[in-house]
């Protein structure tokens, strides 16, 4: 499960990461394509996004996989309803 998240985490975080790196070493590199925004905005519309998905998995691995995660999670959800009544 561990190598399976890390690995998960360098594909989503590092493809953003690199494009990130990308954009901005062509923008230092060639200051006129600043007008050209089209690279940046493919990266804001694809990538960032991408990178969030991690959040995402590592909780349904978790849930999936982790049975103390589970039993937290069930005496988190019992306490706070108890708590309302």
């Amino acid at each position: 499960m561990l190598l399976t998240t890390s690995l998960v985490y360098v594909l989503l975080c590092g493809t953003s990461s690199v494009l990130y790196v990308i954009n901005d070493w062509t923008l230092m590199l060639n200051p006129s394509l600043r007008t050209d925004r089209l690279f940046s905005y493919q990266f804001q519309t694809f990538a960032y996004p991408l990178s969030l998905l991690v959040f995402a998995y590592n909780f349904y691995v978790y849930l999936v996989t982790g049975k103390q995660f589970r039993s937290e999670l069930h005496q988190l959800f019992c306490s706070c309803f108890s708590a309302s009544t």
